[in-house]
């Protein structure tokens, strides 16, 4: 609920303590006069309001309406023998309502009795008086605050009235004595036709009182209102029903009455219909008449009435409630939609967007033409409705998923860290996959596959956990006893040589176990991506014949390790022949330290080895 409709409730609800507190709540006094029948009051701002109906429209700010109403009514109070006590009652009620705030006006009643005749009333302490003469009633204020605009709502309105009387009325059923006030609820709807429909809901809070066997006190008060249009814009029909239903009967302990009232069981309740004409906007004529529906107290046998209405703001020829002096377009009648209604000219397209009120559905906010529904007339300031503006948004279409991650630029990241493995099936999403051929489908990166201690990048076993005996525990790989095969930063190191028979590329039987381990350790190390398998001679012979030696063996090496279930991807073959001595060739010692085979490592899970030549 925003500020404005909070402090009208408030305004409403210190009148409402006001007015409780000064209504008197004296005990039943039997065969008192001083209790008011009439319960037509009609209201100023005939237009905004039908008859005594209240409307949600207030009086326009600043300006000022004024009404005189006269009316006849019969029979409003009549005794079981059939004679009346106010036969017929002639009246005037006059009105004025002030537009204080757009949303408040505030207005006041003075009721004038004019004349009346009644039997004598000898019953009440008056013998050979009879009702006569003139007579002020009680005055009446009515501040009224309206919480939805019509305009702004499709033709519905609800506003709020706080109805106080002072007891200002003096003669015999023309008050009662004592301060009344009156909350009212009030709701209507009206066509661009012209039709109007009203409703009220009231309170009555009053002076309990009693006419020899009716009591006065509290009551529900209801109203419903028409108005319909006819053939002339100036001319239309009214109809209103309303009534009170009484809180409170304590009749079952009251003595029999010389003299009962009728109609003391019922509550009252009235129809009245009438026309409305407007040869000017600014002035109202009303006449009508009606009858009681109920045959109880305050319910008449029937009544007409007069009414003439004004308010301040002087000529209007299209009629659109904006007086020509102030109308921009005064030929042409402002489209009242609630949107720069002040300057007397309509306004077919209010947010200038191109798509006309009617078939727009945000008519004051233009539509942004991003052609993102773009037909609709409303603004979409987020496309794709994951709460980053579209201005901010890099991906005005598709939703940013909000987990979290770069959030701010409004578009989605399936795979936040970007590892392949999409979030909805990575158990951590923020967490890059370490992609080493170790549990790479979880989507969480693994630093220590083999759970040693020693976080791969440093373990050159990974897939092997250390055996921790105190003998080389910082490599990651386990010892084992007679093993003539370790891991080294960017080689496999072998401890014992691989023979070949003399001159030739054909392995030794004595050397099938030192190959087979070594491929046992390939297979147990598959992070180890690439392995070159290099050959090398002495000195002795022709270079030519060395470097195809050293490359044939080499190849011999890797066929082994092929054979014994290596991927073939893994490894390559090169000789080099004499041209990487690690001894001198010119002893026989030497000679045989450069007849080796190296296993040199290239690339590990795809990734180049540094230093690697």
């Amino acid at each position: 609920m925003n500020a404005p409709t909070l402090l009208r409730l408030g305004a409403l609800t210190v009148l409402s303590v006001l007015a409780l507190e000064g209504t008197g709540r004296a005990q039943a006094q039997v065969q008192s006069t001083r209790v008011l029948i009439e319960h037509f009051e009609p209201l100023p701002g005939q237009g905004m309001n039908t008859l005594n109906i209240h409307g949600s429209e207030v009086t326009p700010r600043r300006k000022v309406t004024a009404s005189l109403f006269m009316g006849l009514v019969d029979d409003l109070l009549t005794q079981a023998s059939g004679s009346a006590l106010v036969h017929r009652q002639l009246s005037a009620q006059l009105g004025v309502s002030i537009g204080l705030l757009d949303w408040l006006e505030v207005s006041f009643g003075l009721p004038l009795l004019l004349a009346q005749d009644g039997a004598d009333l000898a019953s009440f302490g008056m013998p050979g008086e009879s009702l006569s003469g003139f007579a002020v009633g009680d005055i009446r204020i009515t501040p009224k605050v309206r919480l939805l605009d019509p305009a702004k709502a499709h033709g519905f309105g609800v506003a709020l009235a706080m109805s106080l009387w002072a007891p200002t009325g003096s003669t015999p059923f023309n008050s009662d004595d004592a301060t009344r006030a009156r909350p009212t609820l009030i709701a209507d709807w009206r066509h661009a036709s012209g039709w109007k429909i009203g409703f009220n809901l009231g309170y009555t809070l009053r002076a309990r009182r009693q006419i020899s066997n009716f009591v006065s006190d509290d009551t529900v008060d209801w109203g419903v209102a028409l108005e319909t249009p006819t053939g002339l814009d100036s001319l239309r029909l009214l109809a209103t029903v309303y009534g009170e239903q009484q809180t409170v009967d304590d009749r079952g302990g009251s003595p029999p009455f010389t003299q009962p009232v009728s109609g003391s069981d019922s509550s009252a309740a009235e129809l009245d219909m009438g026309v409305r004409y407007s040869p000017v906007p600014a002035l109202a004529l009303t006449a009508g008449g009606g009858m009681g529906l109920t045959g109880s107290v305050r319910s008449p046998d029937w009544r007409v009435f007069l009414g003439i209405a004004y308010a301040t703001g002087g000529a209007d020829r299209d009629q659109d409630g904006v007086a020509d002096t102030d109308d921009g377009c005064p030929d042409v009648a402002e489209d009242a939609d609630g949107f720069e209604d002040a300057d007397g000219c309509p306004d077919p397209d209010n947010d200038k967007d191109g798509i006309a009120d009617g078939q727009d559905k945000c008519p004051d906010e233009a539509e942004d033409q991003d052609g993102f529904e773009d037909a609709d007339g409303c603004p979409d300031t987020d496309n794709d409705q994951d709460g980053v503006a579209d201005t901010a948004d890099k991906c005005p279409d598709d939703p940013e998923d909000a987990d979290d991650f770069q959030d701010g630029d409004g578009c989605p990241d399936p795979d936040n860290d970007g590892d392949g493995v999409l979030d909805s099936a990575d158990a951590c999403p923020t967490a890059a996959e370490d992609i080493d051929g170790f549990e790479d489908a979880d989507g969480c990166p693994d630093p220590d596959n083999d759970g040693d201690g020693i976080l791969d990048k440093d373990d050159l076993c990974p897939g092997q956990a250390e055996n921790v005996d105190g003998v080389e525990d910082e490599d990651g790989c386990p010892e084992r006893a007679g093993q003539k095969v370790k891991m080294s930063k960017g080689r496999i190191l072998i401890l014992d040589k691989v023979f070949f028979a003399p001159g030739k590329a054909v392995i030794k039987k004595q050397s099938f176990g030192l190959l087979e381990e070594v491929a046992q350790t390939l297979v147990d190390n598959p992070q180890i991506t690439k392995l070159r398998v290099e050959g090398h001679t002495d000195s002795q012979g022709a270079d030519a014949d060395n470097q195809r030696l050293s490359a044939e063996r080499a190849q011999s090496v890797r066929d082994f390790l092929l054979a014994h279930g290596v991927d073939a991807v893994r490894l390559i073959a090169t000789g080099y022949g004499e041209t990487k001595p690690v001894a001198s060739n010119g002893n026989a010692k030497g000679r045989a330290a450069n007849r080796r085979v190296e296993f040199t490592i290239l690339t590990v899970n795809g990734q180049p080895v540094e230093n690697a030549e």
